[in-house]
């Protein structure tokens, strides 16, 4: 929860903490290595790895596991432009990040991915109408999905224009109850 809400320090305390109480945790560390060594050719499982190894703070790791699964996934090159931004980030080196970002949305003005990335990146450097142009654009490319309205939603909020975001979550509940059924829809509407 921390580490969503981008507060590093009480976020590595708590997953220190975790991990004195529960050594063996790392066990689902070794699982994943386990299902990488088993389909090497799959660049999946190395991404898996990868954000095992992030949300343990390792980012040294995070990006060598990564790297390896964009060898084998070179069309995901926008995925990895974005890490490389928010590898930065979470290093607490928000000036190469920025500049990653502008590298990223130079190179690919008009990608869903790219915007979605820069929304989200703005967001979390508490960038709210920065984030809501590009969040609108994304929105504008896939009005069917539920994603760019729950994101819009919370930077209008911030922005403290509450009706319209209201509006905008109201928007992401009827796109996700369109598209999700089951337990995907449900874990999604929470």
């Amino acid at each position: 929860a921390y580490a969503i809400t981008w507060e590093w320090d009480r976020s590595d305390a708590e997953m220190r903490r975790a991990l004195e109480l529960d050594p063996n945790h790392a066990g689902a560390l070794r699982e994943r290595v386990r299902a990488a060594r088993l389909e090497p050719t799959e660049a999946l499982r190395y991404f898996e790895v990868g954000q095992t190894y992030r949300l343990l703070g390792d980012y040294d790791r995070w990006w060598q596991w990564s790297e390896k699964g964009y060898r084998l996934a070179p069309e995901w090159r926008q995925d990895r432009e974005c890490g490389l931004a928010w590898n930065a980030l979470f290093r607490r080196r928000p000036e190469e990040g920025d500049r990653k970002l502008r590298e990223l949305l130079a190179e690919y003005p008009d990608h869903w991915w790219a915007l979605f990335c820069a929304g989200e990146y703005e967001v979390a450097r508490g960038h709210f109408a920065a984030a809501q142009v590009h969040l609108e654009r994304y929105a504008a490319m896939v009005p069917e999905e539920e994603k760019p309205y729950e994101s819009l939603g919370y930077v209008l909020g911030k922005l403290g224009e509450s009706q319209r975001a209201d509006s905008m979550l109201a928007l992401a509940e009827a796109r996700a109850r369109q598209r999700l059924r089951g337990n995907e829809g449900t874990f999604i509407m929470a």
